[in-house]
């Protein structure tokens, strides 16, 4: 004799669009993954992108010959963007009048918006690039996210004013290119820069990356892991 149940399931729309591109979709769902850790198979059923537990995630500075770069947390960024720029003394930089410039300003709202989704930095969000001999930082660079089903990441990167012309945008592409392919789950690494943009054409070049397709006012750059590897 089988005892009659009933059940009730109830479904959740957390995020929808009308117009997102597959790229796009495919970054939201990595994102809506490792924001509700159902790829940890105690909670989730989902086997990409791989769960890391916390206490086997150790995010630590990446250092160059003349740079380190270090990552924002939520704090640093929340901070720096109120203009309460005492925060770097406490990390151990040494806070100037040149950083954060405008263009830095423009991009903390996305940065703080991306680590307000996470329990703690990946990596795969936005660095500060600071001076190895005097601890100032001279920009900020990163990710746009976490790869997508793809495996591909986007980078940025801007530097102040002050110090463009000097290698440093291209010491710091390549050294998170190479933080990037240490990932396994990173398969390409994509960019994008505008027509007239002759510096960043030269870096990306120098970088190698491949131009991929052009706009009427972009060029999209790509550079594949089985390219990386044998540079």
């Amino acid at each position: 004799m089988s005892e009659q149940k009933d059940f009730t399931i109830r479904k959740e729309v957390i995020w929808e669009s009308e117009i997102a591109s597959d790229q796009e979709v495919s970054r939201k769902e990595v994102e809506l993954i490792r924001r509700y850790s159902s790829n940890n198979p105690s909670i989730g059923y989902n086997q990409w992108p791989k769960y890391i537990p916390k206490a086997d995630i150790q995010l630590t500075n990446i250092h160059t010959r003349r740079l380190v770069l270090i990552p924002f947390t939520l704090e640093v960024a929340r901070e720096i963007y109120a203009f309460n720029t005492g925060i770097l003394t406490q990390i151990g930089l040494q806070p100037t009048r040149t950083w954060p410039d405008q263009e830095s300003m423009d991009t903390l709202p996305r940065i703080i918006k991306r680590l307000e989704q996470l329990p703690e930095p990946t990596g795969f969000e936005s660095w500060m690039i600071v001076l190895r001999h005097n601890a100032t930082v001279i920009g900020d660079a990163g990710f746009k996210g976490g790869p997508n089903i793809e495996g591909i990441v986007d980078i940025g990167y801007s530097i102040i004013e002050q110090e463009q012309q000097k290698g440093y945008g291209l010491e710091t592409a390549r050294a998170l290119v190479d933080w990037a392919f240490w990932h396994p789950e990173v398969k390409a690494v994509t960019a994008n820069c505008l027509l007239e943009n002759a510096a960043s054409i030269r870096l990306l070049e120098k970088l190698g990356m491949l131009e991929t397709v052009r706009d009427d006012e972009m060029i999209y750059w790509k550079l594949a892991r089985s390219v990386a590897v044998t540079r």
